[in-house]
């Protein structure tokens, strides 16, 4: 990007996006170094701090830290499991038994009625026999 800024190959809208970009480039350059340097200082850290953990400690961490993370995570994933397939069971059976032996009643004997009227009209057409 420089060697185009200095070249002159860049134009004048361009220019100040190069800057802008040169300058991005050296920040998250820098960024970088910064959190490498941070995570070597936190191991070190840490490496320092392992000799003086109690047994206490240790079962804190990986007990109640580690472990129980997972295993609430894996109960609410199973809830979440249960939650959905009971409420696909309510749907199948709410389509199934979705209407009520009055309203089935009352469709039937429209339904009878409609077709009592089709058998008069056929009884009454020459062409049926």
């Amino acid at each position: 990007m420089k060697a185009r800024e200095k070249s002159g190959e860049a134009d004048d809208e361009e220019r100040p996006l190069l800057k802008q970009a040169t300058k991005l480039i050296a920040a998250e350059a820098a960024a970088k170094k910064a959190a490498k340097e941070a995570e070597a200082k936190l191991i070190e850290a840490v490496l320092k701090t392992y000799p003086d953990l109690t047994e206490d400690d240790i079962r804190t961490l990986v007990v109640h830290d580690k472990w129980l993370a997972d295993i609430t995570a894996a109960i609410g994933a199973e809830v979440e499991a249960r939650t959905e397939g009971l409420t696909a069971r309510v749907r199948v059976l709410t389509e199934r038994y979705g209407q009520t032996l009055p309203q089935i009643i009352e469709d039937l004997a429209a339904l009878e009625a409609r077709v009592a009227g089709h058998l008069a009209a056929m009884q009454g057409n020459r062409f049926w026999r």
